[in-house]
């Protein structure tokens, strides 16, 4: 079945189907976990990736910084293990920091969805654990070295193999983290949004069968991608508009003008036509009503900082997709 021929009223309940679904793990993480990061703080977020590490759905108000590299996390593990290394109940458990980008207490753990025997989809859950180890409590000191001074690092360890656990990780945890019940209890809650998102993934494709599933999945997607490029098309107008009260680092108009631009463009092409823009526009000098004129060069050196974190940001979170 083609991605066109579902029907598309199946599609928007496949859509927000798949949204209750990652709503409902996060749910189950805030009320069983641990630790004020998670259910206070709330520095988490819970995706439905597929073995090739493309978000099928993510939890509502979930951090993109998370859900950025959460799909080459689950992708790194199919790497080692292989599409034939998983099986029903399986438990990986991820926060290797060359890999997924993110300090150590952010860990990953993610379950493989099965139906009818193949492989279709990873339940994952990142959340801040409040110890991971190393050189001080918690996280961030900035006296560490190297990353092994930071604490323990897991790349995609089977915490559980079928649904027989192994305690020998279990064990190094208890006896490498300074607070052991609360990252233990934080992991069971990982756990159990995990299974619980395995069932309810279970009971949308039961209702509409496999190949109508992903055939709406194919069609978000697509829908998904025809608005991003809209928005991106729109990045030319927003140029025009571009006033100089926008190029703070932390201004936000100046952020989503960068973010909406297209990013096959060469970044130097990018920077150039926004300098060449703002020396038409006079700049407040500080004395009075007074203001002056800043040459392209000029514009540069202010550009240049917000330029460069807002396209990262637009890469990292897959905004902008290349032909």
């Amino acid at each position: 079945m083609t991605s066109s021929s579902v029907n598309p009223i199946t599609v928007e309940v496949v859509r927000n189907g798949l949204a209750h679904i990652a709503n409902e793990m996060a749910t189950v993480l805030r009320k069983t976990s641990y630790n004020m990061m998670i259910y206070e703080v709330r520095d988490y977020c819970v995706g439905i990736v597929d073995p090739e590490g493309s978000i099928l759905s993510q939890n509502f108000g979930a951090l993109p910084i998370f859900l950025a590299d959460l799909g080459p996390a689950v992708v790194d593990g199919v790497r080692m293990h292989g599409q034939d290394g998983f099986r029903p109940g399986d438990v990986l458990l991820m926060n290797h920091p060359y890999v997924c980008g993110q300090h150590l207490n952010n860990v990953v753990v993610y379950t493989p969805f099965f139906y009818d025997g193949e492989l279709v989809a990873f339940l994952a859950v990142r959340a801040h654990w409040i110890d991971i180890g190393g050189t001080r409590v918690g996280f961030g000191f900035s006296g560490t070295r190297e990353v092994y001074e930071e604490g323990l690092q897991f790349r995609s360890l089977k915490l559980y193999r079928g649904d027989k656990p192994n305690q020998d990780i279990f064990q190094i945890i208890t006896d490498n983290v300074r607070f052991a019940e609360s990252c233990l209890g934080d992991l069971r809650a990982q756990i159990a949004a995990c299974r619980v998102g395995d069932r309810g993934l279970g009971a949308l494709v039961d209702r509409y069968g496999l190949k109508t599933f992903l055939g709406a999945v194919k069609t978000i997607w697509r829908q998904s991608e025809t608005l991003a490029r809209e928005q991106v098309a729109r990045g030319d107008d927003l140029v025009a508009n571009l006033r100089p009260s926008m190029v703070r680092l932390d201004s936000t108009p100046a952020l989503e003008l960068l973010r909406l631009l297209d990013g096959t463009r060469d970044r130097n092409a990018i920077l150039h036509d926004l300098a060449i823009r703002m020396t038409e526009h006079p700049v407040p000098t500080g004395n009075g009503d007074d203001r002056e004129t800043h040459p392209a060069e000029w514009w540069r050196g202010q550009l240049a900082p917000t330029l460069e974190q807002a396209l990262d940001l637009c890469v990292r979170n897959a905004l902008l997709v290349g032909e």
